[in-house]
């Protein structure tokens, strides 16, 4: 088995929140690009002055949970 190393860089996106982009150090050099559903709809709340509490990357109350949902239907729009 060859030993492939692999590099990751993790960004911190105002619209999508902490992202990671892991890329192969050998050809024909494949990349990953990792986003965090939760990150996106915290930074969106967070935008739209949203209220919420966040463990780790839980997002447990809210007193105005339908403004959350909503955020989350739109990550299965055609645009993104």
């Amino acid at each position: 088995m060859p030993y492939v190393n692999h590099y990751s860089f993790h960004i911190l996106d105002p619209d999508w929140g902490h992202l990671t982009i892991k890329i192969s150090g050998h050809p024909p050099f494949p990349a990953q690009v990792i986003l965090n559903g939760h990150e996106y709809v915290a930074c969106q709340a967070h935008k739209a002055g949203i209220a919420f509490t966040k463990q780790g990357n839980c997002l447990l109350l809210s007193p105005t949970a339908a403004g959350l949902a909503k955020i989350a239907e739109t990550l299965s729009e055609q645009r993104l």
